[in-house]
């Protein structure tokens, strides 16, 4: 009975609107008594907009809205609204997370062909400090399998590498990674 109840919740909560989920999301981020006014500017909905959210998301379970005066309501999460936010951020997790491996299997195959081509030291110019994280990790990773060094960027009189707009100099391989973009374009020329 209570699987049922609950599989019945996340069945409705996948029907929320993104603004619906922005505005739940908006009400969890703070311990904030927000006015329907401060959630229209936060959001960049209108008052109406926001109107018409709240009450779904009361009708529907997500919130409650409590008389604090005459004039002012309270919003508050009810463990479902609760339920509907980590959902949200667990979904966001995993696509960081999926986004990261593509990217760890488009920068381990580039490495992979640099090595195959002759190269074994190279010199990492990057602008991105995660995507320089990034690079080490792969090319240590790959480092078992191909033998190729990782150079920090002060290295002198080794190859160069860059990701994007690669071209080759007496040096050896340039790679762009300040100017990443989604994907690795053109190989080593």
């Amino acid at each position: 009975m209570v699987g049922e109840h609950m599989s019945q919740q996340l069945a409705v909560q996948d029907k929320l609107l993104p603004s619906e989920v922005t505005v739940l999301e908006t009400l969890a981020s703070k311990d904030v008594q927000w006015t329907q006014r401060e959630l229209a500017h936060h959001t960049g909905y209108s008052i109406g907009l926001i109107n018409t959210i709240l009450k779904k998301l009361s009708r529907t379970g997500y919130i409650k809205i409590a008389n604090v005066n005459k004039r002012r309501l309270q919003y508050l999460l009810t463990p479902q609204g609760f339920v509907a936010t980590s959902k949200t951020a667990c979904k966001y997790i995993l696509r960081i997370f999926r986004d990261y491996r593509c990217l760890y299997e488009q920068v381990s195959i580039f490495f992979k062909d640099l090595y195959e081509e002759g190269y074994r030291d190279l010199h990492v110019s990057c602008d991105d400090v995660e995507l320089c994280e990034l690079i080490q990790v792969v090319i240590k990773d790959v480092n078992v399998a191909s033998g190729i060094t990782f150079h920090p960027a002060e290295a002198k009189g080794i190859p160069v590498v860059r990701l994007k707009g690669a071209a080759v100099t007496k040096a050896g391989p340039i790679l762009d990674m300040a100017v990443q973009s989604q994907s690795y374009e053109g190989g080593v020329q």
